[in-house]
C-alpha cells in the first residue's frame, strides 16, 4: 500500500463514457449516501432552466483542476475553473454556476471558508457545493465543519462519480422538483 507524502497531488481518473453512468448511490448508517467513497451529505435539488448546466471548479493545482474542468465538459456541462475562493467570487459578478466543485485545501481560504461565504450569498445559497478532497470523510470531519457542503468527491476515485454526484442534483423542473 502507498502512501501519500506532502506535495503529492491526486488526479481523478477519466472515466470511459460507459463508466461514467455507473454506479448507484447507497444509504450509509450515517445518513449519507455513499457512491463508493464519494458521499452525497444532503438532499439538495438544483434547478436548470437553462440548455446547459453551469459548474465551476475550484482548484489551486492545475492537474486536478485541469482533469476536473475536463472530465465534466465531456460530460456536457458548461466549465469555468479558476484558482482560488477570491476568483470565483469575483467571477460571480457576471456569472453563476448551478454546482461549485471546490477543493477543501486551498492557498488563501480553504474551502471549509469560500463554502460558508458561498451559502451566505443570495445568489449562490441553493447552489450545489461539492468538496473535492485526497482526504476520508473522517479526516474532513476533524478538519471542519461540512454543514455548507452538498457532497465530498475523493478524489482519486473514478471521475464518473463526480458526474453522478453532480447530475443526484440536477433537475429541469420549475423549482428543482
Amino acid at each position: 500500500m502507498s502512501e501519500l507524502v506532502e506535495g503529492t497531488e491526486t488526479f481523478p481518473r477519466l472515466p470511459t463514457m460507459e463508466a461514467s453512468r455507473s454506479g448507484e448511490l447507497r444509504t450509509l448508517n450515517t445518513g449519507a449516501k455513499a457512491l463508493h467513497r464519494s458521499y452525497r451529505l444532503r438532499e439538495r435539488t438544483v434547478s436548470v432552466t437553462d440548455a446547459v448546466p453551469r459548474m465551476l471548479v475550484v482548484d489551486d493545482s492545475p492537474g486536478s483542476r485541469e482533469a476536473m474542468s475536463a472530465l465534466l465538459r465531456l460530460d456536457g456541462f458548461e466549465v469555468r475553473a479558476v484558482t482560488s475562493g477570491i476568483e470565483a467570487v469575483e467571477l460571480l459578478r457576471g456569472w453563476t454556476p448551478h454546482v461549485f466543485v471546490l477543493d477543501i485545501e486551498l492557498n488563501e481560504h480553504d474551502g471549509f471558508a469560500v463554502a460558508s461565504v458561498l451559502r451566505g450569498m443570495p445568489t449562490t445559497a441553493d447552489a450545489g457545493i461539492i468538496a473535492t478532497t485526497g482526504h476520508s470523510l473522517d479526516e474532513l470531519l476533524v478538519m471542519g465543519s461540512l454543514e455548507h457542503f452538498d457532497a465530498v468527491f475523493v478524489k482519486g476515485e473514478d471521475g464518473g462519480q463526480l458526474t453522478d454526484l453532480i447530475r443526484s442534483f440536477l433537475s429541469t423542473e420549475p423549482g428543482g422538483e
